[in-house]
């Protein structure tokens, strides 16, 4: 549904798990959490294709599930979050998935490391090496001015990090079990060494690990990012900050963003929808779908039908002929997608009904 009604821009990441008191409900699965998450993705990617899937139900039977209404994309978008583990960035090679990641116990070199693993993997099993795309979440503020963007964020970003004494300890030692910093994983931490270990993260992640400071500051890490193979920054602005902070830190992240602006010869994509006359009539004594169809897609509508369009729908049509053969449609689009004219070119997404 909400891949529908946002024109086909979902995504999905799929996170495995690590905290054991998660797993409560289902404490046979935590020792095989990241097999059965694996299994879970290629389900997943099975309904969102319009196959079935037999399962059983309540009283044991074998029922087929399928899910409804038919997503807008043919193929769902699949993130894998990982937290480190190089067989992690593999996997996500293997079935052709993105990467979602972060720097909480990562430094750069590292992740260029991993990041080289995964290309390779993407390459070794059928997928262009360049296709995935791997994310990286960031904490980001940007303001003209350095000192006072690191005074308004060190109060927030420190009670964010001491919300999870485990998360600090992991970050600072690059470990996932054992001994941390002389404390032992199951040992309560002291107010005083609690400062002191987000004093650590908070200097950590402000001088390496984060968009925090000034555009110009900002820029000069996403190249680090860039040249350790991220192609897509994941900005997490509310760890903390006043609405009206968050919002103003926008207006320098928009402009961040446009440093980076896809250039005019890079595709743009375009939804188009099929209407039949059916859909047509109903669409146009609708006014919640006539505002929807108007704002966000192009239509295609057979040239029989064209006669029936009103004045509001009909600057967004496209008229196209269909000529049945054999049991087969074959259809031209007669006129061109009208685009903007600084928009270089498109790709069409057409939905199965078409």
């Amino acid at each position: 549904m909400i891949d529908n009604l946002s024109n086909g821009r979902v995504g999905v990441s799929f996170a495995s798990g690590w905290q054991c008191d998660d797993f409560v409900f289902y404490p046979d699965k935590f020792e095989n959490r990241y097999q059965y998450m694996m299994e879970q993705i290629r389900d997943v990617q099975l309904l969102w294709k319009g196959e079935k899937l037999s399962c059983k139900n309540g009283l044991g039977e074998e029922v087929d599930v399928e899910i409804f209404p038919k997503p807008f994309q043919k193929q769902l978008p699949v993130w894998i979050t990982v937290s480190g583990r190089k067989e992690s960035y593999i996997d996500a090679g293997r079935i052709g998935a993105n990467i979602l990641t972060h720097m909480l116990w990562q430094d750069l070199p590292v992740i260029a490391e991993k990041v080289a693993l995964y290309r390779q993997s993407l390459q070794q099993n059928g997928f262009p090496p360049d296709s995935g795309i791997v994310t990286v979440m960031v904490h980001t503020y940007l303001g003209d001015d350095g000192h006072a963007v690191r005074k308004k964020v060190e109060g927030p970003l420190k009670n964010y990090l001491r919300t999870s004494t485990e998360l600090v300890r992991l970050m600072l030692n690059g470990q996932s079990r054992g001994t941390k910093n002389g404390v032992d994983e199951q040992e309560d931490i002291s107010a005083e060494l609690m400062d002191e270990l987000v004093d650590l993260a908070f200097e950590r992640f402000y001088e390496h690990a984060g968009l925090l400071g000034t555009v110009e500051e900002a820029a000069s890490f996403v190249e680090q990012l860039r040249r350790s193979g991220v192609n897509e920054v994941a900005c997490l602005v509310d760890f903390g900050l006043e609405k009206a902070d968050i919002m103003e830190g926008l207006t320098y992240l928009e402009t961040l963003k446009n440093l980076y602006a896809n250039k005019p010869d890079n595709p743009i994509q375009v939804g188009v929808t099929y209407l039949s006359a059916q859909a047509l009539e109903q669409v146009q004594n609708n006014s919640t779908l006539l505002e929807y169809f108007t704002s966000q897609k192009k239509i295609l509508v057979n040239a029989n039908d064209i006669k029936s369009v009103g004045p509001v729908l009909l600057p967004h049509i496209n008229v196209v002929k269909t000529d049945i053969t054999s049991g087969k449609a074959h259809i031209t689009v007669c006129e061109d997608i009208p685009l903007s004219p600084d928009k270089g070119s498109f790709v069409s997404a057409i939905s199965d009904e078409f």
